[in-house]
C-alpha cells in the first residue's frame, strides 16, 4: 500500500486515457494488458492495479479503492467494483458501481455469467446421490435425467461419472487405503 500512497490520481488518469477506446455503447474499453477474466490491468511501480478499480478510484478521488481490502470473514464490505455494462474491460466510471461479494455474485448469476453451483462451498450432492449420478449418468438419457434431477450441469455429471470429482467414491481408492478418514 505504501507504493500506492505515492501514486497521483492525475498520473493514473492520464495513463488510463492513453489506453482507452470509446465504443458506440458508451463503454470505455481498456486496450492495455488484460488479466484474469478479461479485466484490464496496469502496473504502478510493480504493483498490479485493476483498470476498472483505477477508474472508480479516480471518480471517487479515493486511492484506497485501488487495492481490495482484506478483513474478517463475513464482515459486509463494499470493496468490489462492479460493472453495470457486464463488459470486463470497460473502465467508464458511469458504468461502474461499488458493491460487496454477495452483490457481485448475485449480479453475475442474474446475467448468467456464472452458475449457482459454483457459489456453493463443499459438495452439492450427498454420497448416495453422487453414486446414483455415477451409475445413471453413463448414458445420454441418464446424463440428462441426472442434470434435471439434481440441477447440475453436463460437465458436473461427466466429472462424477469419470471420477474427476467425488473421487472418494472410487472403490479402488478404498482398497488402496488412500481415502482420508474424514470421508468414511
Amino acid at each position: 500500500m505504501e507504493k500506492i500512497d505515492r501514486l497521483s490520481l492525475d498520473v493514473l488518469a492520464a495513463r488510463l486515457a492513453e489506453k482507452t477506446s470509446v465504443m458506440s455503447n458508451g463503454c470505455k474499453v481498456w486496450t492495455g494488458a488484460v488479466g484474469k477474466g478479461g479485466y484490464g490491468i496496469l502496473s504502478y511501480d510493480g504493483v498490479p492495479i485493476a483498470a476498472h478499480r483505477a477508474a472508480m478510484a479516480i471518480k471517487m478521488n479515493d486511492k484506497s479503492l485501488l487495492v481490495r481490502k482484506k478483513g474478517p470473514l463475513f464482515q459486509p464490505r463494499l470493496d468490489y467494483v462492479l460493472h453495470d455494462c457486464d463488459n470486463p474491460p470497460c473502465i467508464n466510471p458511469d458504468h461502474l458501481h461499488l458493491g460487496g461479494a454477495k452483490q457481485n455474485r448475485a449480479e453475475a448469476m442474474a446475467r448468467n455469467r456464472v452458475s449457482n453451483v459454483a457459489c456453493r462451498t463443499g459438495p452439492k450432492l450427498t454420497r448416495e446421490e453422487a453414486l446414483e449420478v455415477r451409475e445413471t449418468g453413463k448414458t445420454w438419457e441418464g446424463l440428462c435425467d441426472m442434470m434435471k434431477k439434481y440441477k447440475i450441469g453436463q460437465g458436473a455429471v461427466m466429472n462424477i461419472v469419470s471420477g474427476r470429482s467425488y473421487k472418494f467414491l472410487d472403490l479402488e481408492m478404498l482398497d488402496r487405503g488412500e481415502l482420508p478418514g474424514r470421508y468414511l
